[in-house]
């Protein structure tokens, strides 16, 4: 739900930390986790931006943190 309200602002940080604990390896991964779960859901364009902005850096960090 996080995600589907997608309040920059107030949000990022956590959004960052579930995408994280979930351990998705990409954002369709993320997306169809979400569509899963909430199949009427509809994501905004900033919030489908938002997540591939989040999940290019998550991963990243991942990479690093594993010495890759």
């Amino acid at each position: 739900m996080k995600i589907a309200a997608s309040r920059v602002e107030r949000d990022v940080d956590d959004i960052v930390a579930l995408f994280e604990m979930c351990g998705f390896a990409s954002v369709d991964e993320a997306l169809d986790h979400i569509t899963a779960i909430y199949p009427s859901l509809t994501l905004e364009p900033r919030a489908q931006f938002l997540l591939e902005e989040m999940a290019s850096t998550a991963t990243s960090d991942r990479r690093h943190s594993n010495g890759g």
